[in-house]
């Protein structure tokens, strides 16, 4: 994963308007039971995605972690979009 990571991370600072690097690293970080840095990596992929239809699923799986994660400020916000 380690490399996988780091690979992502130069994408990213190539490319950083693309949604899928950050959606593979959230997927990474969900695998390893991080779920704060799924979090941070999934907002970035939602924010990065042009289409209200597929950045909506995005967002629900943003507010269903962050209120696990006890940070439910905003969650009904973001179920709304």
């Amino acid at each position: 994963h380690d490399k996988a990571v780091a690979t992502l991370r130069n994408v990213v600072k190539l490319q950083p308007g693309l949604p899928d690097p950050y959606h593979v690293l959230a997927l990474i970080h969900t695998a390893r039971g991080d779920k704060r840095r799924t979090v941070d990596a999934m907002l970035l992929a939602a924010y990065c995605t042009n289409s209200a239809d597929l950045s909506r699923p995005i967002w629900r799986r943003v507010a269903k972690l962050s209120k696990e994660l006890g940070k439910a400020t905003g969650c009904k916000q973001l179920l709304s979009q």
